[in-house]
This record gives structure tokens, C-alpha cells and sequence, in this order.
């Protein structure tokens, strides 16, 4: 297996898992009394996290393969 699809498989599965615990975070209301809009506030701040960190690592690989 190469790595390309090791990591194509790790960032479905963790996508499909974070997703789904995110579905049962909101629907069984572990929460509590925390609204809403800060749970997606949350979910917004992750996602534009880990897009971050995915251009980084574009960018690293893009540079170790010019010089």
C-alpha cells in the first residue's frame, strides 16, 4: 500500500468519525446547556485548522521537491 492512499484512507475515516461524533454530540445533547452556534463556531474553527495545516504541508512538500 503506498503512502499516498494511507493517507487518503486515514483522512476518510477520520472525516466520516469526526463527522459522525459530531452528529451524536448534537443530537443526545452532551452539551448540555452550551448553544447551538458555539458547537458550530467550534466545528468552523477545527475545519479551517486542519485546511491550514493541509496547505502547509502542500507547500513543504512543494519546497523539499525544488531545492
Amino acid at each position: 500500500m503506498s503512502e499516498d492512499l494511507r493517507n487518503s484512507l486515514k483522512l476518510w475515516a477520520g472525516s466520516i468519525a469526526f463527522i459522525g461524533i459530531s452528529w451524536v454530540v448534537l443530537r443526545s445533547n452532551l452539551l448540555g446547556d452550551v448553544p447551538t452556534e458555539w458547537f458550530w463556531i467550534g466545528i468552523g474553527v477545527a475545519a479551517i485548522w486542519n485546511l491550514g495545516q493541509f496547505g502547509w504541508g502542500l507547500w513543504q512538500r512543494r519546497a523539499s521537491k525544488l531545492g
